[in-house]
């Protein structure tokens, strides 16, 4: 497995990997994702800012996820909770893993790169989103030591995850 800075000879794999997450979120009764949302534009848009990752194992496109580390507008209007860290932050938008690489510690390895990546930052908080009803990334986010501090809104209200990352 190899975590790589994605770009945009990566947009086809990417674009398929995100209907392949859609199509397992359906199936699990969860609208997240069910709008169209991200777009190949949304995605286009993270390969040109530097933003994607991928993970390929065995050469295969197995996973996607979009690091930022400027912050995230949303985050600024938590709702029935707070932030425990403040200042900057690492947040991970737009994870999923291809249908083929479920189950195999290809999500948790793009979070721990993220977390990585934002160390070498200075960056010491982490903070990610998700829908209510994505039980398997809600369980994720436990697993890898997140906290669920609130939520925040976009086009919908999102559980809002944060955790403290240690060198």
């Amino acid at each position: 497995m190899v975590i790589l800075p994605a770009t945009e000879a990566d947009l086809q794999a990417v674009i398929e990997l995100v209907a392949q997450g859609r199509a397992a979120l359906a199936r699990q009764g969860v609208d997240q994702w069910q709008d169209g949302y991200p777009s190949p534009e949304t995605v286009r848009r993270d390969l040109l800012r530097g933003d994607g990752r991928i993970v390929r194992i065995d050469g295969a496109a197995a996973a996607y996820a979009a690091f930022f580390f400027d912050g995230e507008p949303a985050y600024d209007r938590i709702e029935e909770g707070g932030w425990a860290a403040e200042g900057p932050y690492v947040a991970v938008h737009r994870l999923v893993v291809g249908e083929r690489f479920v189950r195999r510690g290809v999500a948790a390895a793009l979070l721990r790169e993220a977390a990585r990546e934002a160390l070498v930052r200075g960056i010491r908080s982490f903070r990610i989103d998700t829908h209510p009803d994505n039980g398997p990334m809600r369980a994720l986010l436990v697993r890898e030591g997140f906290a669920c501090r609130g939520k925040v809104r976009y086009e919908a209200v999102r559980l809002a995850y944060e955790k403290p990352i240690f060198g």
